[in-house]
């Protein structure tokens, strides 16, 4: 509405000079001007004019006019309608984006301690594994060398020697006597809690040889340590009986006589 206003004004400025030119060509009237001079029929003339001028107006210009403005109006609501959509559609947006940076932040937090948990755990793991090889190592090593030690220990038996001992079943007879000596006295050591066993045998102080045979007595002192550190020790007397063999001499008798260790 504001532009046809303009419009309006316009074609009324554009009847004045046609008004002028009127006045110019029937001259002046007596007493004054043409155009302050009041004429009947050119107010007439000039109604019906402007009256025919609005008409033309409102059939060609006003309503195409108002539809343009109305357009331009429902253009502009739209286009704030579809900017204020998009502003809330982007906040959105952004927010989900915040939302999902944030949930990355602490998904990749969660893997990087996890990660660590897992390595420690590995560690820890591979630590024991090869703690428990080294005491598995230790252990065979320890085996092998007490069964060094028995083999060697054995070979001073003869095949039907006989040991007598103050713990259960106090004598071995036969083949392996020396050997199952031994491991007896070893799992009495385990049941006692006993972690060392040491005999410490003297200079032999009697010897008596009779052809292939001898006898022998030497003192022999006894030492206990048990897994709590404290030491329990005996002393006493250790008697054999040998046999002269192609190898050398033999014990066919062995036999331990002493206080109990305390």
């Amino acid at each position: 509405m504001r532009r046809v206003i303009p419009a309006v004004t316009g074609a009324l400025v554009a009847l004045l000079p046609a008004a002028v030119l009127a006045a110019e060509e029937g001259g002046e009237a007596p007493g004054g001007s043409a155009l302050i001079t009041p004429s009947p029929g050119l107010f007439i003339w000039t109604v019906i004019t402007f009256a025919i001028l609005l008409l033309l107006l409102w059939k060609t210009a006003w309503k195409p006019l108002l539809n343009a403005v109305e357009t331009r109006e429902r253009g502009i609501r739209d286009a704030q309608d579809n900017a204020r959509k998009d502003r809330e559609q982007a906040a959105a947006m952004l927010a989900e984006q915040r939302d999902l940076v944030a949930q990355a932040r602490r998904e990749r937090a969660e893997a990087l301690a996890a990660g660590q948990r897992d390595a420690e755990r590995l560690k820890a793991e591979i630590l024991d594994e090869a703690r428990r090889q080294k005491e598995e190592l230790l252990k065979q090593a320890d085996d092998s060398k007490v069964q060094a030690e028995m083999d060697k220990a054995m070979g001073y038996y003869a095949p039907a020697a006989t040991v007598v001992d103050d713990l259960p079943p106090y004598r071995w007879t036969g083949p392996g006597a020396g050997g199952a000596w031994l491991t007896a006295m070893g799992a009495n050591a385990q049941k006692l809690g006993i972690s060392g066993i040491e005999m410490r045998v003297a200079q032999v102080t009697r010897v008596d040889v009779a052809a292939d045979h001898a006898y022998a007595v030497a003192p022999g002192r006894l030492s206990l340590t048990y897994k709590d550190g404290h030491v329990e020790r005996a002393e006493g007397q250790l008697a054999f009986t040998l046999t002269r063999t192609p190898g050398g001499w033999k014990i066919d008798t062995q036999t331990w006589t002493g206080p109990t260790p305390g």
